[in-house]
């Protein structure tokens, strides 16, 4: 995750969880997971709030299609708080998007990939929610 953001650029850095049964296609920016169920929220947690991306899209197959079992409902009940493990309340979900679109819609997950980019862009940067780089270090070298 921490190499995939590393070559994010401003103003809107954008980390891409894609499936490998949707739209989303490997490159810069993008880690592709079996199913995006696989990312627990504590990873979307870690990339906003220790700066590695200004928000994330969750590209995940199509809602019609899911290929393991049940990956978008456990996802969207993990982010409401309806299912262990859940996305903290400090995680700021105007920084996150759910897009679920099937191997076919490739051009509708580009869109709104750039839409959520640009509603990013005008968000004000939140400082509050980022951990001092100091703080952050010393964490990272604490886990082993």
């Amino acid at each position: 995750m921490i190499e995939a953001a590393a070559g994010l650029e401003s103003p809107a850095r954008v980390l891409t969880l894609g499936c490998e049964h949707g739209a989303a296609r490997a490159g810069a920016g993008t880690v592709m997971l079996p199913c995006v169920a696989m990312a627990p929220p504590s990873l979307i947690d870690f990339i906003i709030s220790r700066g590695h991306a200004d928000g994330v899209v969750i590209a995940g197959c199509a809602e019609r299609g899911g290929q393991h079992r049940l990956g978008v409902t456990w996802t969207k009940e993990r982010f409401a708080g309806k299912r262990d493990p859940y996305l903290r309340d400090r995680v700021p979900r105007e920084r996150i998007a759910c897009i679920w679109a099937g191997p076919t819609e490739e051009a509708r997950l580009n869109r709104e990939s750039d839409a959520f980019r640009a509603a990013l862009a005008e968000l004000p940067a939140d400082a509050s929610r980022v951990l001092p780089a100091a703080k952050a270090q010393k964490i990272e070298e604490a886990v082993p």
